[in-house]
């Protein structure tokens, strides 16, 4: 017997129970930060670009508290930015012009950032920590449906 004969095809489970999980790690975010979910997006689209070229240091910045300086950060620009969240700009900046006026984006240069300085707030350590308990539970969730090892 292979592992291809022992595989079980839990696709459209995993994708369901992945697809209801996420959206709920999102609501909290959202709920925590007080945020629609379109600011959630806005918001981790920025940060996420700002830091994407340290995804392959998993030795450093990986700590509550250890941050990715703002020296670090890279801006993106927000034309890329729209088009990387697939959002008209009629949603996407009047969404990113709240985020700024409330402190959570800066510009720089010719871009945006989400500075370090934002990620020690109250409302982000707090909404940090959910986000990984809900991740926590995305793992637990797809482990025990079993079947993933073998989709990939």
């Amino acid at each position: 017997m292979t592992a291809s004969d022992t595989f079980v095809d839990n696709r459209r489970l995993a994708v369901r129970v992945a697809s209801h999980d996420i959206l709920t790690v999102l609501g909290d975010l959202a709920d925590r930060m007080g945020f629609d979910m379109i600011e959630t997006l806005v918001h981790a689209g920025v940060w996420t670009a700002n830091t994407e070229h340290l995804l392959e240091n998993t030795d450093r910045y990986a700590k509550l508290l250890d941050l990715p300086p703002d020296s670090l950060r890279r801006p993106i620009g927000e034309a890329e930015l729209m088009v990387r969240l697939r959002l008209p700009p009629a949603v996407f900046e009047p969404c990113l012009e709240r985020l700024i006026a409330r402190g959570y984006v800066e510009r720089v240069g010719a871009g945006v950032v989400v500075p370090s300085a934002v990620f020690t707030r109250p409302d982000m350590i707090e909404a940090l920590t959910a986000c990984y308990r809900g991740l926590a539970q995305l793992m637990d969730s797809l482990h025990r449906i079993g079947g993933l090892d073998e989709a990939a």
